[in-house]
């Protein structure tokens, strides 16, 4: 099967647009870590994430990761945050997790 260039960057164009179509529909979290001093909990459970070792997922990557970060500063931590992106049908919190969200 021999594509044309014009039908080929037509098809590269078409998944590429379906790729992030997909990924607007996803939800965007925080994937957050204090520490320094020591790993703590409690900014997860302020801002009502799901915390699994030392890193705390945050409902989604605007208000809940600014409330985690003055958080942790506030305590004399270091932060380390990224983004990260769950379908919505999923479960939240992870079952996995402990939290204080229910």
């Amino acid at each position: 099967m021999q594509l044309s260039i014009p039908a080929l960057a037509l098809l590269i164009v078409a998944t590429f647009g379906t790729m992030a179509a997909a990924q607007d529909d996803l939800v965007k979290y925080g994937i957050c870590t204090c520490f320094k001093p020591k790993y703590d909990a409690s900014c997860c459970l302020l801002v009502k994430g799901g915390q699994f070792g030392n890193v705390c997922d945050t409902p989604d990557f605007g208000d809940s990761v600014q409330k985690y970060k003055n958080c942790c500063y506030g305590s004399g931590g270091t932060i380390k945050c990224k983004v990260g992106y769950r379908d919505p049908s999923h479960v939240w919190p992870p079952e996995d997790t402990y939290n204080c969200s229910s």
